[in-house]
């Protein structure tokens, strides 16, 4: 199973974002967000194995001051990845804070984490997938929301193409 750790937006900016996803037409395989493929901006993901527990790792976390996390939106885009499919995404502008916050959390689940796992998302430019399309999306209408405010950090559970699909453990932020 691969699991996540994910920041979740509050609650009225995820319904916001799942509305607006649901909107857009669907031309091929993929997913819009809905119950099971919720709204998440992923910090680190890795396979569960026998090494470390998704517990063991969530549980790093406890001790941990993690602060609530806000971000400009700067659009949706669409990017076409080949053979992975097309993402629709919110792209997020000034990261410094949300570089910050994924540093705190990568440096406290290291110890039960492969460094391979944390680097790749360290090197990946902030965003929010708001759905996947194989074939493509021509045009997007501008985005709902210009700023996000995540409040909730999430273990949860990987579907294909990068979706959180089931929340396994939450806590809010400070």
């Amino acid at each position: 199973m691969k699991v996540r750790i994910a920041l979740l937006p509050k609650s009225e900016q995820s319904e916001r974002l799942t509305q607006y996803s649901q909107a857009l037409p669907m031309k091929g395989d993929g997913y819009r967000l809905d119950a099971d493929h919720l709204p998440h901006i992923t910090l680190v993901a890795w396979e569960v194995d026998g090494a470390a527990s998704a517990e063991e790792v969530w549980h790093l976390l406890d001790d941990v001051f993690l602060p609530e996390v806000h971000c400009a939106v700067e659009g949706i885009v669409y990017e076409n990845e080949g053979a992975n499919g097309g993402y629709i995404m919110a792209r997020i502008e000034g990261p410094d804070e949300l570089k910050a916050f994924t540093r705190t959390v990568h440096e406290a689940i290291t110890s039960k984490v492969g460094q391979t796992d944390l680097d790749k998302y360290t090197q990946r430019t902030p965003h929010l997938t708001i759905g996947v399309d194989m074939l493509g999306v021509s045009e997007l209408p501008p985005s709902p929301i210009k700023a996000l405010e995540f409040d909730r950090i999430a273990l949860v559970e990987s579907g294909g193409f990068g979706a959180a699909t089931r929340i396994i453990y939450e806590q809010p932020l400070a």
